[in-house]
């Protein structure tokens, strides 16, 4: 397994389909076009790709002053 981070989501629905399978879009119930609004809002996100495959993403979210 190689894993390669970026911060450049490739494609929305990849995104979608691993917050389902994590069943984090249980609650938050959220489309494709809003979850990659949330992320592309974030202070900074990664996402680690094994491959072509988005095995894992991580945000940190900031108020800009703390």
């Amino acid at each position: 397994m190689s894993i390669e981070y970026t911060t450049k989501l490739i494609m929305q629905e990849d995104l979608h389909s691993l917050y389902e399978i994590l069943g984090w879009n249980s609650f938050l119930r959220l489309n494709q076009e809003q979850l990659a609004k949330a992320m592309e809002q974030s202070w900074y996100v990664i996402y680690a790709y094994d491959g072509e495959k988005l095995v894992a993403t991580g945000r940190v979210v900031s108020d800009g002053i703390i």
